[in-house]
């Protein structure tokens, strides 16, 4: 994954070309077959961050499992709770309540742009203007590659947006580790 800060995801780009007698075909068809790995790679990036997020929830749950079965099986250890404790559990709780929340966040439904275009999208009115069918196709070629490279943006947004929130689930899980080990430390 990469945790390089996005630039602003604009709603819409122009291609910085005047004349499309510039481009010839094998051109247009790199530019668009490059576009659409990265695309593809940051729906990768955003599908893999949203796999770590249901793992990471699938191990936290049963280790709460366990925390309360040992909880429950040493109950008389912890009749003598000070306010020391008491605030250890309290942080431990809040830990908890933050990383079970923002994983839920991570693999809730998301934002995230799919690889294809509806045909409304792509055959924008002022292409059928031009008045050459070469000039046509390689107008519908650049408007693509338009709608691709805002679809890049805007997922590469999302992504950076959700890795830092799974920072703060992994930052709040080292928290509540540490603080179970003072507790289990203080109860033994």
């Amino acid at each position: 994954m990469r945790l390089q800060v996005p630039s602003k995801p604009r709603q819409q780009w122009n291609s910085p070309l005047t004349d499309y007698d510039f481009l010839s075909h094998e051109s247009c068809k790199l530019l668009l077959d490059q576009s659409k790995v990265y695309l593809n790679e940051t729906i990768e990036e955003s599908e893999e961050l949203t796999q770590r997020s249901t793992r990471m929830l699938f191990l936290l749950l049963p280790a709460i499992g366990a925390i309360i079965g040992f909880v429950i099986a040493n109950k008389e250890k912890f009749k003598r709770l000070d306010q020391f404790d008491i605030l250890l559990i309290i942080g431990v709780s809040i830990c908890l309540f933050s990383c079970i929340w923002n994983l839920l966040t991570l693999f809730s439904p998301k934002n995230i742009h799919y690889r294809g275009a509806k045909p409304e999208e792509m055959m924008r009115p002022e292409i059928f203007n031009l008045k050459d069918a070469s000039e046509i196709e390689k107008a519908l070629y650049v408007s693509e590659i338009e709608r691709i490279q805002i679809k890049i943006e805007q997922m590469e947004s999302w992504n950076y947006d959700r890795i830092l929130t799974y920072s703060n689930v992994i930052t709040a899980f080292l928290i509540m580790l540490s603080i179970g080990i003072i507790l289990l430390i203080r109860t033994i």
